[in-house]
């Protein structure tokens, strides 16, 4: 079982369109980490977040935490493409409990050893509301073994 531990920072500008819901500036920290695994022709990947939150929605600012779990598996039909599909739980650290489910199902094609490109649907589910979303993923990843090797 392969795993893998990184610290990211994130900075965007929220708007989902609830009723009721105020826009907001997010600056974000968090942990995340991996597992990942093979059973059979699936690949399964683990990920675990923890996230701290700085909102700022202009007349007040609010820190919140939460956690995400995401449950990913792959199934290559051929060497080329592939089936994605992944469910992810979102779940507040305040407040209510359940954040967002996002379930998402995708074709795949692997275009190189390194870059692939996912078309699928993504089904967002808040408390409050639901969104459809069809969207288009592109992945690269770069090997940077050879750049960050000591000479």
């Amino acid at each position: 079982m392969d795993h893998i531990w990184i610290w990211i920072y994130c900075y965007g500008r929220q708007f989902r369109g609830i009723p009721d819901e105020t826009n907001s500036i997010e600056h974000r920290i968090f942990e995340r980490f991996f597992l990942k695994n093979k059973v059979w022709e699936f690949n399964f990947e683990h990920r675990y977040t923890l996230e701290q939150r700085f909102l700022d929605f202009g007349d007040s600012n609010d820190v919140q935490h939460r956690m995400r779990y995401r449950l990913q598996m792959t199934l290559p039909l051929t060497n080329t493409f592939f089936l994605n599909f992944y469910d992810e739980i979102f779940i507040n650290l305040q407040d209510d409990a359940f954040g967002q489910n996002r379930l998402y199902a995708a074709l795949g094609i692997n275009v190189t050893n390194n870059l692939s490109v996912q078309a699928g649907y993504l089904k967002n589910h808040f408390s409050e509301a639901h969104y459809d979303r069809l969207q288009i993923g592109v992945t690269y990843n770069p090997d940077l073994r050879g750049v960050l090797k000591k000479n």
